[in-house]
């Protein structure tokens, strides 16, 4: 998640109020969802009668930090609680008013962020923040969190460790569909976390730690902080000031990190790379290139000026090793998909996606029409498309961008006709025959698709 407050807020008010209410509904210990096939159920309350039976509240008030439509209130209310509850969400609160602005015990449901809470110091003497404080900047939310707790109350935090299973797939696929959604995700170093809390006398009268996803909801736990696990539950005691908090979180999970590097999405470019792409030109057909199929006439388009006119390539002189050796080099890449662009099972030219950046999910693409029979036909507009199809839908890409020299009109026409915008001008970047021209940069986004 990027540092864009107005597009998190935005992102609450959408749909998220209805896809979080059937997670919800259909939560129990154990089973997955059918709200997102083969998701573990989220948790029910049922977990958290448990954590406040173990370490029980605080007489007196408590803060719901993201309460949504007031869905803790019964279990706080029962508690004996006068409760508070905010909620960046407007669609949220107007839900929790709806429901609860005439109950005696709820003293106050208000729209507001973590990160900044209307509300005096040392009011509450309970803060609980469950579900939560993954989707928000965590230093500043801390801060907040303890600014508005009486010294001596209880804070109640739970949130996603940084470094989980390597292969606990729900865990990574989940993370990474959040982030091609734009869903607010911050994965918390917790060791850093309980360092600068004991630093700033603060203490941790409870622990759970999660192993794997779906655990919360299993209420499968352990008390003492492994190596890796997904999910955290702590119950702080808060000291007599609140102190200062740095480096708690990042927005990506070092397991994520860790797997982008080492493979896990590599393994969705293997299997695009066994895959046959037939165009809506039923003639025009995408198959990732395989050294067998280089040909002299291949090597020939590589040495021939008209062709590579228009790229770097016209610079080098080409031999048949070399070019298969260029195929298999993409055959085998971790990042790249070198498509052979076939007319009636006839190669006639490549498109490459690559390199892809797996931490920013943007690519590049390149492409020629290699026989010049093909010239025209209006084959690069719809190589171009599946392509960037294939980039957003499969790779799961966010951007993709492309280059092409300001003379080159063709190619420049062909991008814009598939939606891409210029970006921007590199001037006089090229010498091109004898001439300086420019050198243009074009992208398209995931979200320019209509």
């Amino acid at each position: 998640m990027t540092g864009d407050r107005s597009s998190r807020k935005r992102y609450w008010d959408a749909q998220y109020t209805a896809y979080w209410k059937k997670r919800v509904e259909e939560a129990s210990e154990g089973g997955t969802s059918s709200v997102i096939q083969g998701d573990p159920k989220t948790e029910d309350d049922s977990v958290y009668e448990r954590v406040f039976a173990k370490t029980p509240t605080r007489a007196g008030s408590l803060l719901d930090v993201g309460c949504a439509w007031g869905r803790m209130f019964p279990l706080y209310k029962a508690m004996g609680l006068d409760v508070c509850g905010v909620d960046i969400s407007e669609s949220m609160i107007a839900e929790a008013m709806r429901a609860w602005s005439d109950d005696p015990d709820v003293k106050s449901i208000q729209v507001s962020e973590a990160e900044s809470l209307p509300f005096e110091d040392a009011f509450f003497d309970n803060v609980a923040i469950l579900a939560v404080f993954d989707a928000t900047y965590q230093n500043e939310a801390l801060g907040e969190l303890l600014r508005v707790l009486k010294p001596g109350g209880h804070l109640y935090l739970t949130g996603k460790g940084h470094f989980y299973h390597k292969d606990d797939k729900p865990a990574l696929d989940a993370e990474i569909g959040a982030r091609r959604k734009g869903h607010p995700n911050y994965f918390t170093d917790v060791s850093k976390l309980r360092a600068q809390l004991a630093d700033n006398g603060h203490e941790i009268l409870a622990s759970y730690y999660f192993p794997r996803r779906g655990d919360f909801a299993s209420f499968t736990y352990v008390e003492e902080p492994p190596e890796r696990f997904y999910e955290y539950f702590l119950v702080i005691q808060k000291g007599p000031s609140v102190g200062t908090y740095h480096n708690l979180a990042e927005a990506e999970s070092q397991t994520y990190l860790d797997q982008a590097r080492s493979g896990a999405e590599v393994i969705k470019l293997s299997a695009i790379k066994r895959k046959v792409y037939v165009l809506s030109d039923e003639n025009v057909s995408l198959k990732a290139l395989e050294p067998q199929q280089v040909t002299h006439d291949y090597v020939s388009w590589m040495n021939d000026y008209d062709i590579t006119r228009f790229t770097e390539q016209k610079f080098l002189t080409h031999t048949m090793d070399d070019v298969k050796g260029f195929v298999l080099s993409k055959l085998n890449s971790e990042t790249d998909v070198l498509f052979g662009i076939f007319y009636n099972s006839k190669h006639i030219g490549n498109i490459k996606l690559g390199p892809i950046n797996f931490h920013h999910l943007v690519s590049d693409i390149s492409y020629f029409i290699g026989d010049k029979e093909y010239w025209g036909k209006g084959i690069a507009t719809l190589i171009i498309d599946a392509v960037v199809g294939i980039a957003f839908n499969e790779v799961g890409l966010m951007k993709v961008t492309a280059g092409s020299y300001s003379n080159n009109v063709a190619s420049s026409k062909v991008l814009e006709n598939n939606g891409f915008a210029i970006e921007g001008t590199r001037r006089k970047q090229i010498l091109f025959e004898g001439n300086r021209i420019d050198s243009l940069i074009y992208g398209k986004l995931r979200e320019d698709i209509r």
